[in-house]
């Protein structure tokens, strides 16, 4: 039984970087957390450059870094995999 009320990874919004814990769906693992600003920076999305914050979220065994918008969009998400591959997930600019 948890007191909270759980959250996970849900990356695309924004207010999950307040959470001290995260449900990891794919374990079931109540997963305890820390958010840092990593800073303002722009990135190539949508055919051009796009002004973003970068927040780093981690865990125990993982490090994922955030972007997202002034508007509070999310942006991307990018970590590295077991055998230290890069993931990368951008957000697709279409409506």
């Amino acid at each position: 039984m948890l007191a909270d009320c759980v959250w996970s990874f849900a990356y695309w919004d924004e207010s999950l970087l307040s959470r001290r814990k995260l449900l990891n769906s794919q374990t079931g693992e109540y997963e305890p957390v820390t958010t840092s600003l990593i800073g303002e920076e722009t990135i190539e999305l949508r055919g051009g450059p796009t002004r973003a914050r970068r927040y780093a979220l981690e865990g125990p065994r993982f490090r994922i870094d955030l972007w997202y918008s002034p508007e509070r969009e999310w942006l991307a998400l990018e970590s590295l995999s077991k055998g230290g591959r890069r993931l990368r997930y951008v957000r697709d600019p279409s409506p």
